[in-house]
């Protein structure tokens, strides 16, 4: 816990030292914005986009991996990188098992410690992992969600995130829920 404190601050400060001697900031969400320009008044707020190009075929359930097309329905989806501070394990735990009739596929690779967490949801009948997938097939396997998830923990660092799966979601015609992210609102 000291040693993640210690390098939190120590990456706040190169984060600041870098912007104070930037010409320019760029940062993806109002909170980035705000503690950048604290350091450099140059600092400008543009958002995150997605490939709509790459997404919009996702509208087409047929697109999906065939061995996902007999997935019971509705197929509840997230896909993304599993960081510990990041994706909130209890609400997917949660989910899978209140709705048992719903399917839960997981997309992604675990990271800093949390396969245990991964197998564990993963062991639940309705729980599908999938692990890392290339960035080109990820398309495939969001045609395969019926309402796209994004399931974050509420923290200093996700209250500064603009997910880019939020447009990419969209584009492939997904109903999407997030967990509370003010720049989702």
């Amino acid at each position: 816990a000291a040693a993640d404190r210690r390098m939190s601050s120590l990456v706040a400060a190169y984060d600041a030292l870098a912007a104070s001697r930037s010409r320019l900031v760029f940062a993806t969400a109002r909170p980035l914005v705000e503690r950048h320009r604290k350091h450099n008044s140059r600092t400008h707020l543009v958002r995150n986009v997605g490939n709509f190009h790459d997404f919009a075929p996702a509208a087409d359930r047929s697109f999906c991996p065939p061995e996902l097309g007999t997935l019971p329905r509705p197929v509840i989806g997230f896909v993304g990188n599993f960081l510990p501070g990041k994706v909130d394990f209890t609400l997917i735990e949660a989910v899978a098992s209140r709705r048992p009739e719903w399917t839960v596929l997981l997309v992604g690779p675990s990271r800093n410690g949390t396969e245990e967490a991964l197998a564990q949801l993963a062991s639940r009948a309705n729980v599908h992992w999938l692990g890392a997938k290339s960035y080109p097939a990820i398309p495939r396997y969001v045609a395969t969600f019926d309402v796209a998830i994004i399931p974050y923990l509420r923290n200093a660092y996700t209250q500064s995130c603009f997910p880019l799966k939020t447009f990419e979601y969209l584009a492939a015609g997904k109903a999407v829920v997030a967990s509370g992210l003010p720049e989702l609102q």
